[in-house]
């Protein structure tokens, strides 16, 4: 005799997920004044705990549209020609501007690409549309809270954690959109306990076993690494890079027409002491406070080297195995949109200090937004001294001199070398 049919699961209608598991219960109503149009890869869509369902059930002013190519959609021509709500593009693409220090001005269409890595670039190479409009990214401040799904790297977030970030800085206001997060959390944690009473899983799953990740644990894979290599002649080199740029206020009719250039740009490599630095002349109009903010004299701004003899004198100072070391990706991001070419390997020093420093729920620690916060909390005020850089190149270039004391960048400069060794000390 056989067997009686095992009787199907129940699953929720609205979110789609078995009822036993279902988050509907935490799904709450956040209008806002973006309008999020999310393209999903047909692979995700099929995937249970995919999150870019949550963001359709919370967002009013959301779609959520399934395909590979959507050229010629009304879905995507509707995202691109919205006059009130300009579109831009949620990729991190080499170009990307980073939506923290540059956010666009008024209503926007976020455009939102979902599915694996490996999905939404596809998605990105088979809609050329997409590629005329403005492009923005984040780094995340914490590791990701989806512990049902492994992440390829530890920096990567789901979906719908990108969304409540980003809409958080669209919108000012990043407590509202914590509440996108509420159904995500509450959907994890009941896979978990499901998985916990004998409901098994075949997605990754942290080991609830393993110790507390401590702040070291949060660092960069690079910087963990860099750690545990006690030995110079093998491991990687980490070289500080600050640089200061002619930028124009916000408003300004330069600020449309003329292109930020980079005007003075230090650079620290933290084993040997080696130094690098060069004033560099603008191709176009000084704005007028630059010579001020960055404490240097506009005759020597005019007189400096040329870009294009900064990134030739940059390139023979780095090395195969260098990995570069910013505050922030702004400074690095305006160097090669001018032609410089940089390591690829790249730490966001910035990202790196405020995860090592806070718990994994952001916003309880105060005063460690600004490098000189993050310098006074993490380094003794003697390591903050821009003497303190190391000695001139030892090839003698004269070009190669401990970065000056007066300029802002030499300060900057000397502030991020401390964070960076705080961190690997």
């Amino acid at each position: 005799m056989s067997a009686p049919a095992a009787e199907p699961r129940r699953v929720c209608e609205k979110c789609w997920r078995p009822e036993v598991v279902c988050y509907c219960r935490h799904v709450k109503q956040i209008p806002t004044a973006t309008r999020v149009v999310i393209l999903q890869h047909p692979r995700e869509r099929d995937v249970p705990i995919n999150t870019a369902r949550i963001a359709a059930l919370c967002l009013p002013s959301s779609e959520l549209h399934v395909g590979v190519k959507f050229g010629g959609t009304k879905a995507l021509a509707s995202a691109l020609s919205d006059p009130e709500r300009p579109p831009i593009l949620l990729y991190p693409a080499p170009d990307a501007v980073d939506i923290e220090t540059h956010p666009p001005d008024g209503p926007r269409t976020l455009i939102v690409l979902d599915g694996t890595w490996w999905q939404a670039s596809k998605l990105w190479k088979e809609n050329p549309e997409l590629h005329a409009i403005p492009r923005y990214a984040f780094r995340p401040t914490a590791p990701s809270d989806y512990r049902i799904r492994k992440e390829p790297q530890e920096d990567y977030v789901s979906t719908l954690e990108a969304l409540a970030h980003v809409l958080g800085v669209l919108e000012h206001d990043r407590e509202k959109m914590t509440a996108l997060l509420v159904p995500f959390r509450a959907m994890v944690d009941s896979q978990l306990a499901h998985i916990s009473r004998g409901g098994g899983s075949r997605h990754f799953v942290r080991d609830p076993a393993a110790p507390p990740r401590g702040p070291w644990a949060r660092l960069p894979r690079i910087l963990r690494e860099y750690r545990e290599q006690r030995d110079p002649s093998t491991r990687t080199s980490l070289v500080c890079v600050y640089g200061e740029a002619n930028g124009w206020p916000y408003g300004s009719p330069e600020r449309t027409s003329e292109r930020e250039e980079i005007i003075h740009w230090l650079a620290h490599r933290i084993d040997t002491g080696e130094t690098f630095e060069r004033v560099v002349r603008t191709r176009g109009p000084l704005a007028s406070g630059t010579s001020k903010h960055c404490h240097l004299d506009e005759a020597e701004i005019r007189a400096g080297v040329s870009f294009d003899e900064l990134a030739r004198d940059f390139a023979a100072f780095l090395r195969p195995n260098d990995v570069l070391c910013s505050w922030g990706a702004y400074a690095v991001l305006v160097y090669q949109r001018s032609g410089g070419m940089l390591p690829h390997a790249h730490v966001d020093i910035r990202l790196a200090a405020r995860a090592y420093v806070q718990p994994r729920r952001p916003g309880s620690r105060p005063g460690t937004g600004t490098i000189s916060d993050m310098s006074a909390l993490l380094m003794p005020a003697a390591l903050n001294d821009a003497s303190n850089l190391g000695a001139a190149h030892p090839d003698g270039d004269p070009h190669q001199e401990r970065p000056r004391r007066r300029a802002r960048g030499g300060v900057r400069l000397a502030e991020l070398c401390g964070i960076t060794r705080a961190l690997v000390s």
